[in-house]
């Protein structure tokens, strides 16, 4: 049996309250006693809006405010991003202008046109007189909001609204929590970009996931297979991050370069450089600055990588 993960469990646990206070079907006394408004602004509409929080002092409140911290923690550990913005509601939208002037779109939501969700379902109900509302409404959506809704729900927000609709609370943490392991996007695209900035070369996906998986097939040693993954992810401290203690970024081999990152300390340095071109030669006839462009083409990126693995002392002299 796998152990849960407790971060995400207790965000999921909080947000059953959160989740209860916001549906219209769930009735309970204890919402009664607590409130389903901050301020006279229903705590729905304060989902996705955090300058509205901000307007209404919403930490304030304690109980509020530690249920919509944790509604904004799942929102990045999910990556919701803009979509989230479907949840606000129009008559009470911080960015809508034309509702701080105009206080009959509070009308609306009587009706049930609440979130701009509920516009894209309830097209049909515009009554005499709110059609040029519904056109303002419209006009925002497109400029605004279209291309997040064309992105399609994330698997956490479609959860969320069907457990609004629900009438029975059985298993909300329970589909929270799984929503959320779900919708959590772990990703390594941001070392492939550092990488690339500071080799200036290209990386395609299928080559940086072989030089990720080279790191656990190319040795049986869990030593060097930690060792080598936590040189692909950047693990280890150089001279440029050292640079703010006051030691300057000159590299620490002593050959003369400044801005040692670690596309230097471990591929570019010269004192090192005349290992990578003994271990791959150059094509007979190529220049030293025409082998540099070249060495470092992806797939001797991953035999260079599948080397680290398998020589130890190759390693050890890296780091020296």
């Amino acid at each position: 049996m796998g152990l849960p993960c407790l971060q995400e469990y207790y965000y999921s646990a909080q947000l059953r309250p959160l989740v209860c206070l916001c549906s219209s079907t769930y009735t309970a006394g204890w919402k009664d006693v607590e409130g389903t408004t901050v301020k006279n602004m229903p705590i729905p509409a304060l989902l996705a809006d955090n300058k509205l929080q901000g307007e209404l002092l919403v930490s304030d409140d304690p109980m509020q405010d530690i249920l919509l911290k944790s509604w904004q923690e799942i929102v990045k550990i999910c990556r919701v991003g803009e979509s989230s913005k479907l949840l606000r509601w129009c008559a009470h939208d911080s960015d809508f202008a034309p509702n701080k002037s105009d206080g009959r779109f509070n009308q609306w939501t009587s009706k049930g046109l609440t979130t701009y969700y509920s516009f894209l379902y309830k097209i049909n109900m515009v009554w005499e007189g709110t059609f040029y509302r519904y056109l303002q409404v419209r006009h925002y959506f497109n400029q605004n909001l279209k291309k997040a809704f064309e992105k399609g729900e994330s698997g956490f927000l479609q959860i969320f609204l069907s457990l609004l609709k629900s009438k029975s609370c059985n298993k909300f943490i329970s589909r929270l929590y799984n929503s959320i392991l779900q919708s959590k996007q772990e990703s390594t695209e941001y070392i492939k970009k550092k990488w690339e900035k500071e080799g200036n070369v290209t990386i395609s996906v299928e080559s940086w996931e072989k030089i990720s998986r080279l790191q656990w097939i190319s040795t049986g040693s869990n030593t060097w297979r930690e060792f080598c993954w936590k040189n692909v992810v950047r693990f280890f401290v150089t001279p440029v991050q050292k640079r703010h203690q006051g030691g300057g970024d000159a590299c620490w081999r002593l050959c003369g370069s400044n801005g040692a990152d670690h596309f230097h300390i471990f591929w570019n340095c010269q004192v090192i450089k005349s290992y990578w071109k003994q271990s791959f030669p150059s094509p007979g006839g190529m220049g030293d600055k025409q082998w540099s462009n070249n060495y470092m083409r992806i797939k001797e990126v991953c035999q260079v990588m599948k080397v680290m693995c398998n020589v130890n002392h190759t390693v050890l002299f890296l780091i020296k």
